[in-house]
């Protein structure tokens, strides 16, 4: 953070971090939980108040969550993914309504279907706990999504630069599914 905030002022501030373990709530431990708030809400807290607090954040300027469909709609054996990203959903909306007097804004981007390391890996996970093909897994999780495949990263990019663009000015403190539809909520 001291680097980050040598360099001046920020005009962007983006939190992303990699999901929490998935795991069931009978088969979480206290310490797991600890885990998954340190990696998944605290650290990122700290960065923002930092930011906040010391105003390094322009007028103008964005921050952007990146978070999951499961902050809002919570998925099974993903527990400590639900609570984290819930959390940090409801902080950046708190923050979108006490902090926005600037042309500041905060929004939660809700990625559900990213074809990322971590999808092949649960994805993987699911067929060797099932004894499925990964193939047939990821078949039928591309089927799953209403748009009938899983994104690439890539479809996030202009979403991202829209959100940063003076565009954006009037949306403010929104949890956005970016999903494919795999949401079932209104």
């Amino acid at each position: 953070m001291k680097k980050i905030l040598k360099s001046g002022k920020i005009d962007i501030l983006i939190l992303n971090a990699p999901g929490p373990k998935p795991t069931s709530l009978v088969n979480s431990k206290f310490k797991d939980f600890q885990d998954a708030a340190n990696q998944c809400f605290l650290n990122l807290i700290y960065i923002c108040q930092e930011v906040i607090q010391k105003k390094y954040l322009n007028k103008n300027g964005r921050i952007i969550n990146l978070s999951s469909t499961t902050g809002l709609e919570p998925e099974d054996d993903m527990v400590l993914s639900n609570i984290t990203r819930s959390a940090l959903i409801s902080y950046i909306k708190t923050a979108s309504r006490e902090l926005s007097k600037n042309s500041i804004t905060f929004n939660s981007i809700l990625t559900g279907g990213v074809m990322t390391d971590r999808t092949t890996t649960l994805l993987k996970m699911h067929a060797k706990k099932n004894k499925l093909n990964y193939k047939k897994v990821l078949r039928q999780a591309s089927e799953s999504i209403p748009a009938g495949f899983i994104a690439e990263p890539d479809y996030f990019v202009n979403f991202i630069i829209f959100l940063c663009s003076p565009l954006s000015g009037y949306l403010n403190g929104a949890a956005i599914p970016l999903d494919g539809g795999i949401m079932k909520s209104l």
